[in-house]
């Protein structure tokens, strides 16, 4: 199964370790965090724990004050063919049963996002350039638009020149090659605007 960005970004650009990410994030799939995908066995492998007291945790036996787990919202009970209750838990749900135990597992997992958030630190002016970027697309992409960008970093004087009603789209769908980043460097007028490239 091919990588996402996400799981590709965390490969080659955090120092989080390979094998946690191929194991944390095997049942991961974007937009699917609520679907509930993962066995409640399965949580008791990973993280070493008794089923008993997963589902105790579940129905919230340890919490002494408001409750923590929802069933519907963060697992729900089904019967196998055998007529067993099993407990499929969502992601989200996962990340959070994962990270509150005491095992040497759940520190391993809060140090990942002790690790996910010095790289979002140390990358926050280019996160938020991105961010400004899109929003600056948004604001332009019911505009019919010309543009132009280098195609390749290496020679200067090579651009691709086109022209289109939905700009975002036409550059998600355009393969860049060695461009590492796109920005928004000036408006004409209303109608048209001009894209070219920061080399770096």
């Amino acid at each position: 199964m091919k990588d996402s960005i996400f799981i590709n970004l965390l490969k080659k650009h955090t120092n989080i370790d390979r094998d946690f990410i191929n194991t944390f994030f095997k049942k991961f799939k974007i937009g699917a965090e609520l679907d509930f995908d993962i066995k409640d066995v399965d949580v008791c492998k990973y993280l070493n724990i008794k089923l008993s007291t997963l589902r105790k945790r579940l129905l919230n036996f340890y919490t002494k004050k408001a409750p923590k787990y929802f069933e519907t919202v963060d697992y729900v009970r089904i019967k196998s063919d055998d007529n067993k209750i099993i407990y499929m838990i969502n992601y989200q749900c996962f990340e959070r049963l994962a990270m509150s135990g005491d095992s040497e597992q759940s520190e391993t997992i809060r140090m990942y996002f002790v690790k996910l958030r010095e790289f979002i630190t140390e990358n926050q002016q280019l996160i938020y350039q991105a961010m400004e970027n899109k929003d600056d697309l948004r604001a332009y992409s019911k505009y019919e638009t010309i543009y132009f960008f280098a195609v390749d970093d290496r020679k200067n004087n090579i651009f691709k020149i086109g022209q289109t009603k939905d700009i975002i789209n036409r550059l998600n769908n355009y393969n860049v090659g060695r461009i590492k980043e796109i920005e928004l460097q000036n408006i004409k007028n209303l109608r048209f605007f001009i894209f070219c490239t920061k080399l770096k």
